[in-house]
């Protein structure tokens, strides 16, 4: 298969221009990683970006189902692999037999009468033994090192790609962090948001807090983004900030020695 580098994404414009997936529309404008099996008319094409990986058009046969698999397997062990496509469901599933899980995301929307702001700078108080403050790339790293957050920061190769796409709140007691919420912020149409509480600080309105601690970073934006979660935890906490569940969805990820 053929990458296609940021500037020669014509060829998978008809392929993308109708999806419902704002990542992968943004793919044929330049945005991620793109594989092909042609550079002419391509019937499908593998889009990755933000650890996400989407397969587009109609799964394919004989030598470019191969491909695919060696593309897959090398590119995208480490990632969410979905489809719009439910074809591409019983094409991993067989060319992956054995080696591969499905998981379940839940996909929010904004409110379409927008956010409370008021309501959300009252949730970012909390008891004065603790501190709400936005993620550095110190702070950054010491969640990667936490049990309770280390899957927070998945999402990020390392601490300059979350300089450069995402945002994140943690609350701190004693400068130790306790509580925190990360955001993968795809586009202004949708990011992937993480959080987790340290068990014994639960039901304290830490997450609320550096939650909407987040999402005030929008308040003078067009658009406050869609909150897509790979948790009930993080799901719930975006229902309580005021977004509304559309959808709970499948994604594969895959095994390969």
């Amino acid at each position: 298969m053929i990458e296609l580098v940021a500037m020669k994404r014509e060829s998978i414009v008809k392929l993308c221009e109708d999806s419902r997936i704002s990542l992968v529309r943004a793919a044929a404008e330049g945005k991620g990683r793109v594989f092909v099996p042609n550079t002419e008319t391509p019937s499908f094409c593998l889009v990755l970006t933000g650890g996400f990986s989407y397969l587009v058009g109609m799964p394919p046969r004989g030598a470019s189902s191969l491909e695919l698999y060696h593309v897959l397997a090398r590119e995208c062990a480490d990632t969410s692999i979905l489809a719009e496509d439910v074809r591409w469901d019983e094409w991993i599933e067989t060319k992956f037999s054995g080696r591969f899980r499905t998981v379940s995301r839940y996909l929010l929307r904004a409110p379409e009468e927008g956010f409370d702001f008021e309501a959300l700078e009252r949730r970012t108080e909390v008891p004065a033994a603790y501190e709400i403050r936005e993620v550095t790339a110190q702070l950054f790293q010491r969640l990667g090192e936490l049990r309770f957050s280390e899957n927070l920061t998945a999402s990020f190769a390392d601490a300059d790609a979350f300089a450069a796409y995402g945002i994140g709140y943690v609350a701190l007691q004693d400068n130790v962090p306790v509580s925190a919420c990360l955001a993968y912020v795809h586009s202004e149409e949708i990011m992937d948001v993480k959080a987790a509480t340290e068990k014994g600080y639960r039901h304290r309105g830490l997450a609320s807090a550096s939650g909407a601690s987040l999402l005030l970073r929008f308040k003078d934006k067009v658009r406050t983004p869609d909150w897509d979660a790979d948790s009930l935890f993080s799901a719930s906490l975006g229902e309580r900030l005021g977004y509304h569940t559309e959808r709970e969805y499948k994604v594969y990820q895959i095994a390969v020695e």
